[in-house]
């Protein structure tokens, strides 16, 4: 272990010293607007820590191990937020500290151990095999002894026991386990003429190969008798597979012949799969190019014809994408001029726009460390330039994961010198990593949107300062979306500060933006529907009845469009448009009567029972009481309420309300509240309607004892505050926005918390407590 201090030293010593924090938040009371304030003073810092602890690239824990600074990587395991202790006993490992990996393992293995039921992770197993092989060995048998005493064969029970034999270590036996696999995969369907994406991913032949396709597992498995057969069962099961779906794995059976060494084999396979795709007009290319440029580079063949087919993706981006997907294989064989090549063409076409978030710097990410690996003269400062071009904002939360897009270059960058043996400047780069993670854990980047709260909060107290806010706000969302709700967000702002034309201007071209959204066949967004519906409660925010009304007429129109899916829930946001937000009741009566009467190609299809609820509010408007009550009587016949959603009966309850029947409206709500006291979140639905529907009949101790359920995620709360808020239940709001502070999961969730909390202070006329909560994101350096 090494002497010197690490590079994140100081920093992870401010994090365990701000554990703390949690501890002190919960202890802190919160019964006014001031207690509010400090809460989320305390839950900003602890968020930041959380962000940049959780965020931390692994390719710098690697390189604190690797330099015998291992006790770093430990700690980080213990704050323990979203790093994972497989990954830094694998780092461990690497590095040769055996003993450090099993002792930070030997709590989780145990757990294992002791549950039969159990089910391992892969991860897991492969770390285990190296630490304590007799007990992966004994935890992978397991899946063996499942998928052999199993009732019914299964191939999905032997696939996974193949996975966990191999993980650990016991090959021939995952090898008779794969085997197994593929001698239990269902026939091909017959009755698929013409597949879709859902055919293709939920198809057994497809699963199977794969999952085992990566590495030498299928081939030595089933040998080239059993990849021919394969080859064969992939052409029997063209049809549901697709023309994608047959590239694939005809790619991926040819990179399994050549673990065999049949290179004529899987010459021919991979040149035909090629020349059916180029004769596909509508063709997709996929994951599957990555592989099939991997086969290329092993028969040393990368002039073929896949790339001629990935350069004619029209979109820039997309074409940096793939064309390094077909770098990086060509690079890890050896083909150093062509992949190189490709390489320096993926950047320019990835650096020529960002609109693609994720795309685009996740590929950077993976160039800048592609460029160094190369070992050319200047891989260095070609890969230094394209990690420093990424804005230190820039992030993403992919797949439930936090990470900012810099640093994660940079500490690639580091690991490929350290590979190269260059410590010294390894370590340099990893300290750059790691502050650049600090600095973007305490970005904020929706901050424009708290800004235009605040604006509007202020507005309302009377304070002078609402101006500026506005201002800055303006600023701060130029660069920002162009959605209709940003557009409205900012006609406020600029109203705000004495500019009606272009507030004007802004609210006329939301509308139009969102009236000439393209319906997309057999997808529920983008939709015209769904983009006009949306748009009436904020243009009543901004005094604009009459032009909601126009809107909502749109939007009726536009839900009279045929579609294959989501029609029912078109109409009712129609419907909802008029009700939620207090429209004309004869036309909210009218668009559910309509709904009610639309000619279904499917004689058995039934309208969901959210839809519904939400059609009954319509009618009830219209005192059609007999109608009501015909979906009352189907929402208890097909949706009993121990399995229903809160949000239904909470609908349905408003609805006989406006038919002036309260003791059924107080029946309904009271099966609306027992679904909600036993939810986990999935049966809550929308909070707000349910809040408000007991509001509507007094029952405001039953809205605030909805704060304390455990179902409740950071944004509900955060609107569940507003709505109490609003309707005079100062306490129980405090206590709503006091719980979405402390469990804001992301920077969505954060930001409407931040938001509903600047709201609030300017109902309670607390001007200066906005400014407070508005400086918690001073600190913003994106």
């Amino acid at each position: 272990m090494s002497p010197d201090p690490s590079p994140l030293a100081d920093y992870l010593e401010i994090a365990r010293r701000h554990e703390a924090l949690q501890d002190g938040l919960l202890a802190l009371e919160c019964n006014s607007p001031d207690d509010l304030v400090q809460v989320a003073r305390l839950a900003s810092e602890r968020y930041g820590l959380r962000r940049y602890v959780a965020a931390l690239p692994l390719d710098v824990l690697t390189i604190l191990v690797r330099s015998g600074h291992w006790v770093d990587a430990l700690t980080l395991a213990d704050l323990g937020y979203g790093t994972s202790l497989q990954a830094i006993a694998t780092i461990m490992i690497e590095a040769g500290e055996i003993d450090a990996a099993r002792s930070l393992l030997e709590p989780v293995v145990a757990d294992v151990r002791a549950d039969p039921d159990a089910e391992v992770e892969l991860d897991l197993l492969r770390c285990v095999a190296k630490t304590d092989p007799v007990v992966a060995h004994e935890l992978a048998r397991r899946s063996l002894h499942e998928a052999e005493q199993a009732d019914e064969q299964t191939y999905q029970a032997w696939l996974w026991a193949g996975h966990a034999l191999h993980a650990a270590g016991l090959t021939p036996e995952a090898h008779k386990a794969i085997a197994m696999a593929v001698d239990l995969l269902p026939p091909a369907d017959p009755s698929i003429t013409q597949g879709t994406p859902e055919d293709m991913y939920y198809s057994a032949l497809y699963r199977l190969i794969t999952e085992t396709g990566y590495d030498r597992l299928l081939a030595e498995a089933v040998g080239i008798a059993g990849l021919r057969r394969l080859v064969g069962a992939v052409d029997d099961d063209a049809a549901a597979l697709g023309r994608q779906g047959v590239f694939t794995l005809h790619s991926l059976l040819a990179g399994s012949m050549l673990d065999l060494g049949e290179e004529d084999e899987a010459r021919e396979l991979l040149t035909d799969a090629l020349a059916a795709l180029a004769e596909d007009e509508g063709w997709v290319i996929d994951g599957s190019h990555s592989h099939a440029a991997d086969v290329l580079a092993r028969l040393g063949e990368p002039d073929s014809l896949l790339l001629p087919l990935v350069r004619t993706e029209e979109d820039t981006v997309v074409r940096g994408g793939l064309l390094l997907d077909c770098a990086l294989p060509f690079l890890a064989r050896g083909l150093l001029d062509p992949g190189l090549d490709l390489l320096r063409e993926a950047v320019g076409y990835l650096q020529t726009e960002t609109r693609h978030g994720y795309l685009t710097y996740g590929a950077l990410v993976e160039a800048a460390a592609a460029l160094v690996r190369t070992g050319s003269p200047d891989g260095v400062d070609e890969g230094l330039a394209v990690a420093r071009s990424i804005p230190v904002g820039r992030g993403t939360d992919h797949a439930g994961h936090e990470s900012c897009y810099r640093a994660e270059a940079l500490a690639a960058i580091a690991r490929a010198l350290l590979d190269q043996g260059h410590e010294e400047q390894a370590l340099e780069l990893a300290a750059e990593a790691h502050e650049a993670t600090w600095d973007w854990a305490w970005s904020r980047p929706k901050e424009s949107q708290l800004l235009a709260a605040a604006a509007k909060a202020l507005a309302a107290t009377g304070s002078p300062e609402a101006d500026e806010m506005a201002r800055r706000a303006i600023e701060a969302g130029m660069s920002g979306s162009r959605s209709s709700g940003r557009g409205f967000e900012q006609a406020f702002l600029h109203r705000l500060v004495g500019e009606p034309e272009v507030a004007r201007s802004l609210i006329e071209r939301a509308i139009t933006d969102a009236a000439c959204v393209e319906y997309e066949e057999d997808e529920y967004y983008p939709d015209p529907t769904v983009s006009l519906g949306s748009l009436c409660s904020p243009l009543l925010e901004l005094g604009e009845r009459q032009l909601a009304e126009q809107v909502a007429g749109q939007a009726w129109e536009s839900a009279r469009h045929p579609k294959e899916l989501f029609r029912d829930e078109d109409w009712a946001i129609v419907v909802s448009a008029y009700v939620d937000c207090g429209l004309d009741p004869r036309a909210a009566h009218d668009a559910a009567s309509e709904a009610l009467g639309v000619d279904r190609d499917d004689d058995d299809h039934e309208i969901p029972d959210g839809v519904l609820a939400r059609l009954a509010e319509g009618l009830a408007l219209g005192g059609d009481e007999q109608r009501v009550r015909e979906i009352a009587r189907q929402i208890a016949r097909t949706c009993p309420f121990c399995s229903g959603y809160a949000e239904t009966y909470a609908r349905l309850g408003r609805a006989y309300l406006a038919l002036g029947r309260p003791e059924t409206t107080h029946a309904l709500l009271d099966q609306a509240l027992m679904i909600a006291q036993r939810s986990r979140g999935h049966r809550l639905g929308q909070i707000v309607p349910v809040a408000e529907a007991f509001l509507a009949v007094g029952r405001a101790g039953d809205v605030s004892d909805l704060v304390s359920l455990p179902c409740m995620s950071g944004r509900a709360l955060a609107d569940l505050g507003k709505v109490l808020g609003k309707a005079g239940e100062k306490e129980a709001a405090i206590a709503a926005l006091r719980r979405s502070l402390l469990e804001a999961d992301g920077p969505g969730q954060w930001t409407a918390a931040l938001e509903s909390v600047c709201e609030m202070m300017g109902v309670w006329s607390r001007g200066e407590l906005i400014l407070e909560v508005v400086g918690l994101t001073d600190r913003n350096i994106g």
